[in-house]
């Protein structure tokens, strides 16, 4: 049960967001509100039996994550499981994360614009190795009804108890109009801009590449290269038979071979793999679906 104290603040904040969301099966997607999306891109809520699933692991791309879960997850690395702590933030990545549990894991989280990754990550300093930090404090007292939610899988009104926290802690940022401008430009496909950033602003290349690791946690010259990545795994996740040839090109890079070298970095695979194993994972999804709703409770029906 949910505390007096607790109870009376969720009762508060968790308000439904308003505007385009969608709860599909087992998962949610909200839009936040327009004040808050030089911030967050979504929040998204999901139940899913990744025991059934074999686990599965995050690839990198130039978002961050605020994720709260109900269940425990684990991390592996180096073939040992490491339980993650229930609300954590995770970076952008070097490299594949692999996650697994122990049966059906609820989760709602915030997708997070690369700008605000480096600042939200700086509320609870912690293990950075892999990707992920501890992310209690960026919750703060709300984190009690947020898990509590999270076990009913009440996604409107989590969405609403994440908005309100991260608008407060916005709210103690210093204004600074120029964090998307200057790492906006290596979101794109196009050659790295550090020139064009330090002609236009009167700086150095050690300032631009500064000011770019203190807003998304790593470099210039990484984000553009997550950013081409996400460009080919999007892009072979919506249609796997995409001719890799003509998508390396149109993508950024200088030829299918550079693509390759580059994507098995990020995805632990060759595209050509992806792609095959894109169709296999769909299909895995969707019969998880119909078993999520066979399951859910009454209260979510």
């Amino acid at each position: 049960m949910i505390g007096g104290a607790e109870k009376s603040r969720a009762d508060e904040t968790s308000r439904p967001l308003p505007g385009p969301s969608a709860i599909d099966n087992g998962r949610f997607r909200c839009d936040p509100d327009p004040s808050m999306r030089p911030f967050v891109v979504e929040y998204w809520g999901l139940a899913r039996d990744l025991a059934a699933m074999g686990g599965f692991t995050i690839t990198p791309d130039r978002f961050g994550e605020l994720i709260c879960c109900a269940d425990d997850l684990h991390v592996v690395e180096g073939g040992e499981r490491q339980r993650l702590p229930t609300c954590f933030t995770i970076g952008l990545l070097d490299g594949p994360l692999r996650i697994e549990a122990d049966g059906i894991v609820r989760c709602m989280a915030a997708r997070l614009q690369p700008w605000t990754i480096g600042r939200f990550q700086e509320v609870d300093p912690g293990p950075s190795a892999s990707g992920w930090r501890p992310a209690h404090r960026l919750l703060g007292d709300r984190l009690p009804a947020i898990v509590e939610r999270v076990r009913l899988r009440d996604w409107p009104a989590l969405a609403g108890l994440f908005e309100q926290s991260l608008r407060e802690e916005v709210a103690r940022w210093p204004v600074d109009l120029s964090a998307a401008e200057i790492v906006d430009p290596f979101l794109g496909s196009g050659p790295r801009p550090t020139m064009g950033i330090i002609r236009d602003r009167w700086t150095s290349r050690r300032q631009v590449e500064r000011r770019v690791r203190a807003l998304t946690g790593t470099s210039p010259k990484r984000l553009a290269s997550l950013s081409r990545f996400q460009l080919v795994r999007d892009a072979l996740w919506a249609n796997p038979s995409t001719d890799l040839a003509r998508l390396a090109i149109a993508s950024g890079y200088a030829d299918q071979p550079h693509m390759t070298r580059e994507f098995r970095r990020y995805a632990g695979r060759t595209p050509a793999r992806f792609a095959r194993e894109a169709t296999a994972q769909k299909i895995r999804i969707a019969a998880q679906d119909v078993a999520i709703v066979q399951e859910r409770p009454a209260s979510d029906k």
